[in-house]
């Protein structure tokens, strides 16, 4: 027969031990992250947020996007659509993001649906990135 006893002496350590990091989570990043959406919930913030990025009914916007990466430089950009561009069913994406005089990168992509399941599209790309990492090509970049 086991020994429930040690069994529950190294649970309760366990718990003990971690019970300031449980505190921390749940008093500092869950509660006021539940307590924000509930907010964003019952003041319906997600549509008039979309209203001033997006207009007249979703078909013309753009987005203000950006990201930190450790190692890297970070990044500021726009993205940004037009759905039924010029014709019918024709698509047009633009994604730009650029650190002032380190880096920037943009993609434009076009695209045309034929219908739910079929589409042509044009995808173009450039990026000037210096502090991009390469680590080697097939079985020899493990090393």
């Amino acid at each position: 027969m086991p020994d429930t006893k040690s069994d529950d002496a190294g649970v309760w350590l366990a718990r003990i031990f971690l019970s300031p990091l449980y505190f921390t989570t749940e008093i500092l990043i869950r509660k006021p992250a539940a307590a924000l959406m509930n907010v964003f919930d019952t003041c319906d913030c997600t549509t008039r947020v979309a209203s001033v990025f997006a207009w007249p009914h979703y078909k013309l916007g753009f987005l203000p996007v950006g990201y930190v990466d450790v190692g890297l430089y970070p990044g500021l950009g726009v993205y940004a659509f037009w759905n039924d561009a010029l014709v019918a069913r024709n698509d047009i994406r633009l994604h730009y993001e650029t650190w002032p005089t380190e880096w920037f990168g943009g993609t434009i992509t076009d695209r045309f649906r034929f219908d739910r399941d079929h589409a042509m599209q044009l995808r173009v790309s450039a990026m000037r990135r210096p502090d991009q990492v390469f680590y080697g090509l097939g079985p020899s970049s493990l090393q």
